[in-house]
């Protein structure tokens, strides 16, 4: 048999092994009888392909030989799939932890804006039933008090409740009677005489700060009432009434002492102008526009004390030019001189600096109770009704529209909303210890919101019964 040497080999090592290959029997071994190599790599034989493993007898001594070449060829080829076998096991996991990686980024974004979505519908959901973000769930902290005191009054019966008794007709204990104010006392109707004259009486709002405007927005808009609040043009002192945006105002302003002393000297009940008069000043307002011959008739609408001083914050720093005011956090706000303190309380009782104590706070429910129809901000659209109610405001139909009324109700309380989602977009949810600071800042507030939010309930239901 004629052996030809590897492809591999040079001219020289054949030339050697043939010398040494010379008068010797050579066995070439077949494709089956080849040994594995680290169990994975083959052995041919083809001698045209330059590979092969010869077994010679020289001497009768048998003996195996393999071509270098031939080792190299196959342990290159066997390190090369040895190195593919580790790699592609590395890369693929490297490729598992990638896709893992993905897919988890994608759940997570995926859960994230799930969250996002829930949260902004919960919020939305918050917005349309109370024309605010916020909610405060702490009125059981207040009313154990509210009860204390009304049970306090000797001609209440001893279980709140029992004959059909409500908080409006239970009369809050004042220390001595003298404390009620004499012109709330003479110059404002009882709220509970439902026969509303507006040839002898005139609905007085009492204004507060970030919670009368859209009232305010819904008697000149909608049920076209003209209204006598701080709408003055500048430098023209006539009593008459003018257009703000379609709005009408009677050229006064009752937000201040002078204006109103004014608007006294100009007769401006007297007039018959304005059908509604609104201010801040509740008793200065009372005692110099009013009198025993014509009335007012007292109605208001309170807030949430936390929720109100969100809102002031708003304001506050979206309208100030000041960089530091616009700067602040709601948690500096409330810590600074900017922030009301018992605003609602010392108001009604005309008490604005010195400090408060808790027949105050009683005289401030009292006169509530006794003058005053109540509305709340957090239920708008039920208050509006109250109002129209109690003072026969019929919807006002235009020719073009037979639901203008409603449209109109409908459009600002869309702009309530929106000013709502603006606030919240702002602020954000508001933690414990800004929570806690507005409160103690508006201590006595919080309980008369309360008071006020019962009374809203009883006035409803009493309206209703006798309607």
């Amino acid at each position: 048999m004629n052996l030809s040497g590897s492809g591999h080999s040079s001219s020289g090592s054949r030339e050697r092994k043939n010398s040494i290959y010379e008068n010797t029997e050579v066995d070439v071994i077949d494709d089956e009888d080849l040994a594995d190599v680290d169990d994975d790599i083959s052995l041919g034989n083809s001698v045209e392909s330059g590979t092969g493993v010869v077994r010679v007898r020289i001497g009768g001594k048998e003996e195996e030989y393999i071509d270098d070449p031939i080792v190299e060829d196959i342990m290159g080829s066997a390190d090369e799939r040895l190195t593919k076998k580790t790699t592609f096991p590395a890369m693929r996991v490297a490729v598992c932890v990638i896709g893992v990686t993905l897919l988890l980024s994608i759940i997570i974004g995926a859960s994230l804006n799930v969250k996002k979505i829930v949260e902004k519908k919960r919020i939305e959901g918050i917005i349309e039933d109370r024309t605010s973000a916020f909610e405060f769930d702490d009125r059981d902290e207040y009313v154990e008090s509210i009860v204390d005191e009304t049970a306090e009054v000797e001609t209440i019966d001893a279980e709140w409740g029992e004959n059909d008794t409500t908080f409006w007709e239970n009369e809050i204990p004042l220390g001595n009677e003298d404390m009620f104010p004499l012109a709330i006392e003479n110059y404002l109707a009882d709220p509970r005489l439902q026969h509303f004259d507006s040839r002898y009486e005139t609905p007085l709002f009492f204004q507060v700060p970030f919670v009368g405007g859209i009232f305010q927005s819904y008697m000149t808009a909608c049920s076209k009432k003209v209204l006598a609040s701080n709408h003055r043009l500048d430098g023209d002192d006539a009593m008459k009434i003018h257009l703000e945006n379609d709005h009408s105002y009677v050229n006064v302003d009752l937000s201040t002492r002078q204006g109103i002393e004014n608007a006294a000297d100009q007769g401006l009940i007297e007039s018959g102008l304005a059908d509604v008069i609104v201010s801040n000043h509740l008793h200065f307002t009372t005692s110099t526009l009013l009198d025993s011959r014509h009335k007012g008739r007292l109605f208001t609408a309170l807030r949430h004390p936390v929720d109100r001083a969100i809102t002031e914050y708003h304001y506050v720093v979206s309208t100030s030019k000041d960089f530091y005011v616009k700067t602040m956090s709601l948690k500096e706000f409330v810590s600074s001189e900017l922030t009301d303190k018992n605003w609602v309380t010392r108001f009604l009782i005309n008490k604005r600096q010195v400090p408060l104590v808790q027949e105050d706070l009683q005289l401030a429910k009292e006169i509530l109770r006794r003058r005053c129809l109540v509305g709340l901000h957090e239920k708008i659209e039920l208050s509006i009704n109250l109002f129209e109610q109690y003072f026969g405001w019929t919807a006002i139909k235009l020719r073009t529209s037979e639901n203008f009324h409603d449209s109109c109700k409908h459009e600002i309380m869309m702009l309530e909303e929106s000013r709502a989602r603006d606030i919240y977009a702002h602020v954000k949810d508001i933690d414990a210890a800004v929570y806690e600071k507005v409160v103690k800042l508006n201590n006595f507030d919080m309980e008369l919101y309360w008071y006020a939010h019962d009374l809203f309930e009883d006035q409803q239901s009493w309206f209703g019964s006798n309607s």
